[in-house]
C-alpha cells in the first residue's frame, strides 16, 4: 500500500495548541498554531478497513498518476519519467512556461500554474476512461508505470474527479491554513465540512455512515450556532 506518511509524521511531531503542515515534494512541515478557541472532537464511525487486503486505496493513487500524465499530454508538455504525482505535473507546467528546471523547495508563485487554475484544466479530462483507451492516447509502456501491483487488474480509471479532488484539497489546506492564522473559526469549519464533502462525493473515499452523519449535519448545521462549534471526524 502506497501511503501512511502523515499519519505516522504526525505520530511523531505533533504538538499541543498546533496542527502539522506537511509538504511531501520536497519533504518538509511547519507547525501551524490553531486559534485558542478551537475545539476539535474525533470520533469514530465505527467502520474499519483493511487497506493492505483490497485495491481500493492504491486505485486512487494509480487514477492520480494517469490523470496526471493525461493533463500533461493534454497541454503539450513531455512527461518525465518522475512525473508521476499530480504535484509533479505543476512542476513540468513551469518548467514549460517559464524555461526554468526548479530545483530546492517550490513556492507556489514559482509555478507556472497555480492550484486553482489545476482545479480548472481538470475539467478537459474525462469523467472515466478505459485502460485500452488510456493506452492508445498515453502509450501502454507508460500506463504500466503507472500501475501498481495490485492494480494491474483495473480496465477502468476515473480521472477527473480523482485529479480534481487532489487540487481541490490542496487549495482548501493552503486556506485552512490562512484561516487559522486569522483565527476565523467559521472559515475552518467551512473549509473541512468541504473537504470531507469533496471525500464523500468527489473522491469517493467515504462510507455510508458518514454520508447519515453527513446529512444529520447540514440539517443542524453547527457553523451558524453562536459560539460555534467544529467538528473534524475522522475514519
Amino acid at each position: 500500500m502506497m501511503g501512511g506518511g502523515m499519519d505516522q509524521a504526525a505520530e511523531v511531531l505533533a504538538v499541543d495548541g498546533g496542527a502539522l503542515r506537511i509538504d511531501f515534494s520536497p519533504l518538509r512541515f511547519r507547525v501551524v498554531t490553531l486559534p485558542p478557541l478551537a475545539a476539535f472532537t474525533v470520533l469514530h464511525c465505527g467502520v474499519t478497513l483493511n487497506k493492505a487486503a483490497t485495491s481500493q486505496y492504491n486505485e486512487r493513487v494509480v487514477e492520480g498518476r494517469l490523470a496526471g500524465k493525461l493533463l500533461l499530454k493534454n497541454s503539450g508538455v513531455t512527461a518525465k519519467p518522475q512525473s508521476l504525482r499530480l504535484k509533479h505535473v505543476q512542476v513540468n507546467f513551469s518548467q514549460c512556461c517559464l524555461g526554468t528546471i526548479f530545483t530546492g523547495i517550490f513556492s507556489q508563485e514559482a509555478l507556472g500554474k497555480s492550484l486553482e487554475e489545476m482545479v480548472e484544466l481538470c475539467e478537459c479530462l474525462p469523467n472515466e476512461a478505459s485502460r485500452k483507451e488510456l493506452e492508445d492516447l498515453l502509450t501502454k509502456e507508460v500506463v504500466d508505470e503507472c500501475l501498481s501491483p495490485n492494480t494491474q487488474h483495473l480496465t477502468s480509471f476515473k480521472l477527473r474527479a480523482r485529479a480534481r479532488h487532489v487540487y481541490s484539497e490542496a487549495l482548501r489546506v493552503d486556506k485552512f491554513e490562512e484561516a487559522c492564522k486569522a483565527a476565523d473559526l467559521l472559515e475552518m469549519g467551512r473549509l473541512m465540512c468541504a473537504s470531507h464533502e469533496s471525500c464523500s462525493k468527489v473522491f469517493t473515499s467515504s462510507v455510508y455512515v458518514m454520508r447519515c452523519i453527513e446529512r444529520w449535519e447540514y440539517h443542524f448545521d453547527f457553523s451558524r450556532i453562536k459560539d460555534s462549534c467544529h467538528y473534524l471526524i475522522i475514519i
